[in-house]
C-alpha cells in the first residue's frame, strides 16, 4: 500500500481499516480490507481526523474548510443523515465519541483537559478535572469501552540569550 496512512481504526465488523489519508493530493477519509488489498477512498470531503461510535453505526468526521473546522456525524455505511455538531470556544484538539455514542469527547482549548459534548446540543461538561501543568496529548477508550487512557505529558522550554561582547 503505497501512500501515507494515520489515525487507523478498525471497524467494529473487524473486517476494514479506515484512515485519513492524502495519498491523491487531498486528506480525506479511506477505507481497506484487513485482509489486504487496494485502499478506497470512503468520502470525497476532507478529514482531519475521524472517529467511529462503539456500536459501528456512525461516523464523526473533523474536518477544514476555508480556515474553518467542522464537525459531522453521519450513519454508516454510507455516511447518510448527515449533521453538524456546533463547536464550542473551547473546543480544542483531538475529538473521540463517548462510550455511549450520544456525546463527543475532546480536548479542552487550554489542553489541560476533557469535555463531553452532547449531540443533541446541550450543555458540555466536563470529564476530567487536572488541575497540574500537564497538557493531555492523547486520549482513547479500550475496545469495551470500560475504561479510559489518558496521555499526558509536560513541556518545558528554555531560553537561552547569548550576547557576543567586543
Amino acid at each position: 500500500m503505497s501512500g501515507d496512512a494515520l489515525f487507523p481504526i478498525v471497524t467494529s465488523d473487524d473486517r476494514n481499516v479506515m484512515f485519513v489519508s492524502a495519498r491523491d493530493g487531498a486528506s480525506t477519509l479511506w477505507t481497506v480490507p484487513l485482509e489486504g488489498g487496494q485502499p478506497v477512498r470512503f468520502l470525497d470531503e476532507s478529514a482531519l481526523t475521524f472517529d467511529l461510535s462503539a456500536d459501528g453505526k456512525r461516523l464523526m468526521i473533523v474536518s477544514a474548510l476555508a480556515n474553518q473546522v467542522r464537525v459531522t456525524v453521519c450513519e454508516l455505511p454510507s455516511c447518510t443523515n448527515r449533521s453538524r455538531v456546533t463547536l464550542l470556544s473551547n473546543m480544542g484538539g483531538l475529538v473521540r465519541f463517548s462510550p455511549s455514542g450520544r456525546e463527543l469527547a475532546y480536548v479542552d482549548v487550554s489542553g489541560s483537559n476533557l469535555w463531553l459534548q452532547p449531540l443533541d446540543g446541550g450543555p458540555a461538561r466536563s470529564l476530567t478535572r487536572f488541575s497540574d501543568e500537564k497538557s493531555v496529548a492523547y486520549f482513547d477508550w479500550s475496545r469495551d469501552r470500560s475504561r479510559l487512557a489518558v496521555l499526558r505529558t509536560t513541556t518545558s522550554k528554555d531560553i537561552v540569550l547569548l550576547k557576543g561582547v567586543k
